[in-house]
């Protein structure tokens, strides 16, 4: 009986041990996974930000746009 119960704590020595590690390797997976995460969300705010300006860039070329048409038309009426 001795002999079984050493051998069951064998056992279960050596698969906590195994399971200590998988946790750990888990966790680190998770842990990178997470920081990955963290830096889509920052790309995504940052490219939010980017297509907002641009977008004001571009309403404000449209308008340059109009105007310099505006004033190419009237100067081709004068001539």
């Amino acid at each position: 009986e001795a002999n079984a119960d050493a051998e069951h704590k064998g056992f279960c020595d050596k698969e906590l041990g195994e399971s200590k590690v998988t946790r750990t390797k888990l966790t680190e997976s998770i842990d990178g996974l997470t920081a990955d995460i963290e830096g889509g969300k920052a790309s995504i705010t940052q490219m939010t930000e980017d297509i907002a300006q641009l977008s004001e860039d571009i309403a404000a070329l449209d308008v340059s746009v109009k105007e310099a048409t505006g004033i190419r038309v009237a100067e081709k009426e004068k001539n």
